[in-house]
């Protein structure tokens, strides 16, 4: 009896686990045709998002100091979206929207005066 009850669950356990492993490899599918789908700007902001996103999940509460590569990478974008002419208004109010959201959570010291340092107002500027 026990010996079934434990198979029942090693086999509910292996099922669970392929379920999951499916369902993580259907999400990158998706992941991957969205950003096929974008312009190259979008992707270039989805592509610093997931960088924050990986950044947080390593530092594990924790931030990095100010002038660390996503600090600088948050820097070059701006400056790019704001002296480009291929960015949308679309575009960079994505990226401005993103930086304000991302970079505090993995940069220490980014407030507002920080973030006026990015110019993030002109790329919100009609």
């Amino acid at each position: 009896m026990l010996r079934a009850t434990a198979s029942a669950e090693a086999a509910r356990q292996k099922q669970l686990t392929e379920a999951a492993e499916q369902a993580e490899i259907e999400a990158q599918a998706a992941r991957q045709t969205a950003l096929a789908a974008m312009s190259p700007n979008l992707r270039r902001i989805e592509e610093f998002k997931n960088a924050c996103t990986k950044r947080c999940e390593q530092l594990l509460g924790k931030k990095d100091a100010q002038n660390t590569k996503l600090h600088g990478d948050a820097r070059k974008l701006s400056g790019d979206a704001r002296e480009s002419a291929g960015w949308s208004a679309e575009e960079k109010l994505a990226l401005a929207d993103a930086i304000e959201e991302w970079l505090p959570k993995v940069v220490q010291g980014i407030d507002k005066d920080q973030l006026k340092k990015l110019k993030l107002a002109a790329l919100r500027a009609p």
